[in-house]
Order: C-alpha cells, then sequence, then structure tokens
C-alpha cells in the first residue's frame, strides 16, 4: 500500500480541520476499533451525485483501547501521556482503491520534539497487535447495506 499525505484544500476529498477532529472524537467516544471502512453510498446524506463517488473513510484510532484514550509514548523508556498535536488526513493508495484516513498525530509530553502517530512505523513496532487490522480494514468492504 502506497501512502501520500499531500491532499490539498482544493481536492473534492479534502476534510476540513475542524470536521476532521470531530469525526476522530466521535470515533474516540464510540471505541471504534477496529474501524469499520465507511463508503459513500452507504452513507448518503444528501441528494448530491457527487457525493457518491467521494473517497472510502477510514478513522484510525487505536488509542480507543487504552484505558486514557491515547496511546502509549514511542519513546524509550518514557511514561508521559502524548498529548494530541493534529488530526492529520492522509490518502492511502492500493491497487484497486483509495483511502482517506484520519488519525492522530501526537507530541511526547516529556520531549516536545518528538512527535508520532498512529499510522508511524515506530507505533507499528511497539503494537504490532493493533497495526495488524490496517490491511484487512481497508480492503473490506461489507456490502450489507
Amino acid at each position: 500500500m502506497a501512502q501520500q499525505s499531500g491532499l490539498g484544500a482544493n481536492d473534492a476529498d479534502y476534510i476540513q480541520p475542524k470536521e476532521r477532529s470531530g469525526l476522530v472524537k466521535q470515533a474516540l467516544d464510540k471505541k471504534s476499533f477496529p474501524p469499520q471502512l465507511v463508503c459513500p453510498e452507504f452513507e448518503v446524506s444528501d441528494s448530491s451525485l457527487v457525493s457518491l463517488f467521494s473517497r472510502p473513510l477510514l478513522v484510525w484510532i487505536p488509542e480507543c483501547l487504552t484505558q486514557s484514550g491515547k496511546p502509549f509514548c514511542v519513546v524509550r523508556n518514557c511514561i508521559c501521556v502524548p498529548r494530541v498535536k493534529d488530526y492529520k488526513q492522509r490518502v492511502v493508495e492500493d491497487v484497486e482503491s483509495k483511502i482517506n484516513v484520519l488519525y492522530v498525530k501526537y507530541q511526547c509530553s516529556s520531549n516536545n520534539s518528538t512527535t508520532f502517530s498512529t499510522l508511524s512505523s515506530s507505533f507499528a513496532e511497539s503494537n504490532p497487535d493493533m497495526m495488524v487490522h490496517l490491511p484487512f480494514v481497508s480492503c473490506k468492504k461489507d456490502w450489507a447495506v
């Protein structure tokens, strides 16, 4: 799977930061993990045909499984609770599809220069049990409406 983060505000699938944060917080409240891919044809909320052709959405928040709702810090021997730095959007491109993935970028509370996300390799190394879901979830389309 190739990943690209360059998604401009002029892109039809660009999600505004306020909406991104709302979708992530909603998924955190519901403890939505492993997440489900939300396909636009299953979430029709208006009569616009264009909305039917937007990319599927995946809110990737494995941190909802922790008691604090935040991931463990990836800095070796650090026991801080990381703070939210930003709510991010990335396009994950596979052979047959493109998916919008929303996730959180965190900052170490002890070392302000260290940032990581739940999609980063440092997080994947320390949490392989959570990362195993990503390839499956991103390619499974639930046909039951």
